[in-house]
């Protein structure tokens, strides 16, 4: 048996992969995102974060920055909440009330190729929920914007109040890399311990210190593996 195989449960154990898959049980199709949108404003009032949402369902998540760090200028990440939907020309699903169905096949996070899985940009919002919810002990004022409609006509970016975001550095938590069999828009493939390494990126950026994070991207506990559409 196999001791470090991959599954499910294992994943669920994540902060990362536990907002992703939380994530894939709400239907998400760009223009009809309210029921995504919804659910991470109240999980976000019941962390105490400061949470605004607009009539179009873009949100801005902020958490106040630790006191040894009211001095350092604020942290934006930004991702989006509406994903391709598309399904196998045999496969009976209905996007718009039906949760993914997730599997893993070896190191492959993906559907099994019934339909997209929408890690465009599903895991995206879910590093910037992980953030927000586990941030390190030091660290700036942290904003998490979550916009609408990014795979149709941007009419949720182009809606956001810019007015009420506070910082001034941007951190875009799009995963679109773009090679070998990776395809952006549908759904994509990213190389192995990408995910892994995006987070200990992502911690290291706000303690501004590499070398004090002690997380290996190939010996840490975070499980690391493919994302497929």
């Amino acid at each position: 048996m196999n001791e470090n195989k991959v599954t499910l449960d294992a994943l669920q154990q994540e902060a990362v992969f536990s907002h992703f898959f939380a994530i894939c049980r709400i239907p998400h199709n760009s223009h009809e995102e309210k029921n995504l949108s919804d659910a991470i404003w109240a999980w976000a009032k019941a962390k105490g974060l400061a949470v605004w949402q607009d009539e179009r369902n873009n949100l801005l998540l902020r958490r106040k920055a630790s006191p040894d760090a009211r001095h350092k200028p604020g942290l934006i990440m930004q991702a989006h909440m509406d994903m391709v939907c598309e399904k196998a020309p045999h496969v009976v699903h209905d996007f718009k009330k039906d949760p993914l169905i997730l599997e893993v096949s070896g190191d492959l996070l993906g559907t099994g190729g019934r339909t997209t899985l929408g890690a465009d940009d599903g895991i995206g919002v879910a590093l910037g929920l992980t953030i927000m919810e586990n941030p390190p002990a030091s660290h700036p004022e942290l904003e998490l914007l979550l916009t609408t409609d990014e795979e149709d006509t941007f009419s949720g970016a182009a809606a956001v109040d810019f007015s009420r975001i506070h910082g001034r550095q941007l951190l875009n938590l799009l995963l679109d890399h773009q090679n070998g069999d990776t395809r952006a828009g549908q759904g994509f493939h990213c190389p192995k311990y990408l995910v892994t390494s995006l987070w200990i990126q992502l911690r290291s950026r706000l303690i501004q210190d590499h070398h004090i994070w002690p997380h290996n991207q190939h010996t840490g506990n975070s499980h690391a593996l493919h994302l497929a559409a």
